[in-house]
């Protein structure tokens, strides 16, 4: 099975700008991280639909969240981490309320 996703040249750009730079230069650019995160969530929709997802999508949420945390900020770590649990759940992220917990 061929996912489009797997191919997303726009993802792996930003990816590059972000995650990458993180990883070579252990340094954090947070309008990077936020134009990933645009980016993910200007294909939410897309993301939603089917039964599976991408493990690039996956991998790159994850470690954009990760990074994020360890860097301090966690208010954006949180964005990637409660984006992808609501792409995984078919929620909408007018659905997350901060401050209380999510029954999945």
């Amino acid at each position: 099975m061929t996912d489009s996703a797997n191919d997303d040249s726009e993802l792996l750009k930003l990816r590059e700008l972000s995650i990458e730079k993180w990883l070579n230069d252990n340094a954090v650019d947070l309008d990077a991280f936020e134009n990933l995160f645009n980016y993910i969530e200007s294909r939410r929709s897309e993301l939603k639909q089917g039964d599976e997802i991408s493990k690039q999508v996956v991998k790159t949420m994850l470690e954009a969240s990760n990074i994020l945390l360890a860097a301090g900020n966690t208010l954006q770590s949180n964005r990637f981490f409660y984006t992808l649990g609501s792409i995984l759940t078919n929620g909408e992220s007018s659905e997350i309320k901060p401050g209380q917990p999510r029954i999945i």
